[in-house]
């Protein structure tokens, strides 16, 4: 509340009206094995070779 008046009223959100359902992600279908694999160019623009 503020000055006696309050902020917000609490009640009952409406229901969706249907469930939500998974998707074609962009077309992606397979994650590639390496997908995680950081570049070798990447690593040595931030730890110089000594």
């Amino acid at each position: 509340m503020k000055n006696g008046v309050p902020l917000a009223r609490l009640c009952p959100l409406p229901h969706a009206p249907r469930p939500r359902q998974p998707r074609n992600a962009l077309g992606l279908t397979r994650i590639a094995s390496d997908f995680d694999k950081t570049d070798a160019d990447i690593i040595h623009a931030f730890i110089p070779s000594e």
